[in-house]
């Protein structure tokens, strides 16, 4: 089985880390305008008591490990360093990751016109995030881009909406979210746990 090494230098927002049932953090999740990195640390760094809290822009560099089969590619960091950021992350004419949310009461079917406007499929679902402070401070904002990165990796790109709302009153818990239809609210919800909970209610 034929693999392959390369250099790496990434920058990007840290979602959140890995750790060993003995605290150790042994990789980072980065969200750059790439998309989502799982990138394991070496020994060295380990070791070391490294800031990655969620929402911390780091620069990284390691190496880059490519097996030809199966098509898999590993990035094990060798040097962290923070980094001043970025003003956002999202590309120009992007538009907010995480628009807010208008909410609207569904119109009673009676009186209802002759000629009703025609209207767009409704989505088969949603998926709000609160935008409220608390939230925003531990990265709702970013987890709304990992959110549409999942749901674009099953497929459901088009079917499920990304939505921001207001206040879900569980600030001590955020950050905070509703799925859709079925209302099942999430709380405390870390960058890793997001393609487990897209496949819990909609793979």
């Amino acid at each position: 089985m034929s693999s392959s090494k390369t250099q790496f230098h990434l920058v990007g927002r840290v979602l959140g880390v890995d750790s060993s049932s003995k605290g150790k953090i042994k990789g980072l999740h980065l969200l750059n305008e790439e998309g989502t990195h799982r990138i394991k640390l070496s020994s060295s760094l380990r070791s070391q008591s490294l800031a990655l809290e969620p929402g911390t822009w780091v620069s990284v560099r390691g190496t880059e490990k490519h097996k030809a089969k199966p098509d898999k590619t590993k990035l094990k960091a060798k040097q962290i360093q923070p980094h001043p950021g970025l003003r956002q992350l999202s590309k120009p004419g992007h538009g907010d990751p995480c628009p807010a949310l208008d909410i609207e009461e569904t119109p009673s079917s009676a009186s209802q016109p002759d000629n009703p406007p025609i209207k767009a499929k409704a989505p088969a679902g949603k998926i709000l995030v609160c935008q409220k402070s608390k939230c925003r401070k531990r990265a709702s904002g970013d987890l709304c881009k990992l959110l549409k990165q999942s749901l674009d990796e099953y497929g459901l790109g088009e079917s499920i909406q990304v939505q921001g709302t207001g206040c879900l009153k569980r600030c001590k818990s955020a950050p905070n979210l509703v799925v859709l239809p079925k209302k099942a609210r999430h709380s405390n919800i870390k960058p890793q746990e997001i393609p487990a909970l897209v496949e819990q209610h909609f793979g």
